[in-house]
Order: structure tokens, then sequence, then C-alpha cells
């Protein structure tokens, strides 16, 4: 009950964490994750190329226009400056291109482990391309929440702005 009784005094008598104006992501800041982006979903493509040979033809297809929509939307968003919508965007995309790292990094791996439960060896290849789109499907899940935490921030910013002249009017 005291617990109970804390947890309620909290939640009423704390406020909010709101972003605040002064955490409006620069463009400098927006522009070093956009380049970070592009980096990680670089090296993507050359882990999806690693495992070419050991995913299906769809899985890599897949892999490899995820990538390239995501490159289309870097530049454009480096092109143009950033936005909300583009920004949003580039979140989807990078989540996209990670769930093809993380799908093709499984299916790798199963069959690297059907080969071990039957006696065959396991190609340390195969090990090497699973590896390679798992360390690519974290860092772009990685980048994605950066860009995705300073969309909201600027998302933030740009309501209280149309809220704020809305109040004046």
């Amino acid at each position: 009950m005291k617990y109970a009784v804390f947890v309620l005094l909290v939640m009423f008598v704390t406020s909010p964490c709101w972003p605040q104006n002064s955490d409006v992501p620069s463009k400098e800041e927006i522009t070093e994750l956009v380049q970070k982006a592009d980096e990680k979903v670089t090296n993507f493509e050359a882990a999806n190329e690693s495992a070419k040979t050991l995913v299906s033809d769809s899985v890599f297809q897949k892999g490899r226009e995820a990538a390239s929509t995501a490159h289309t939307i870097i530049s454009a968003v480096k092109k143009n400056g950033p936005s909300a919508y583009a920004l949003v965007g580039l979140i989807v995309t990078l989540d996209d291109v990670s769930l093809n790292a993380a799908n093709g990094a499984q299916g790798i791996s199963r069959r690297a482990m059907a080969d071990a439960v039957s006696g065959k060896t396991v190609s340390l290849n195969a090990l090497a391309a699973a590896d390679a789109l798992n360390v690519a499907q974290s860092s772009l899940t990685d980048i994605s929440e950066l860009v995705t935490h300073a969309t909201l921030r600027l998302i933030k910013a740009e309501e209280t702005v149309i809220q704020n002249s809305a109040k004046q009017q």
C-alpha cells in the first residue's frame, strides 16, 4: 500500500519529461546522423554481398533494394535538408534494411545449425557472413534509434511553433 501511494505521489507531483525548444536538433547533428546512417547502409551492402551465395536470391535482392532506397533518401536529405517527413522515411527504410540483415543472418545460421546437427562441417565463411549481417543489423538499429530521437525532438519543436503561432492569432 505504501508503495502504491509513493508511485501515485511521484506520478502527480513530478513534471513530465517533454523535450524543450532548446533541445531542437541542429542541422549539423542531423547531417552527422544521416552521414553515419549512410555508412551503416554501405556496411550492410558489403555484408549482404558477402552472403550472396548463402542466402536466397529474393533475400539478397530485397536487401539490395532496401539499401538502394536508403541511399536515395539519404541523398535527398543531404540535398534538400532535413524535414520530419524525410527523416521518418529514413527511419522506416533503415528499419527495413536492418530487418533484411537479420533475416539473412538468421537463414545462414539455421543452415549452419542444421549442418552441425547432421554431422556436416559448418562453413566458416557462412559463420563469418552471418556475423557480418548481425553486426550490420545491430549498427543499423542503433543509428535508426538515434535518428528517431532527433526526429522526435524536431517534430516536438515544430509542434511547439505551430501551437505558439495558433495562440497568437
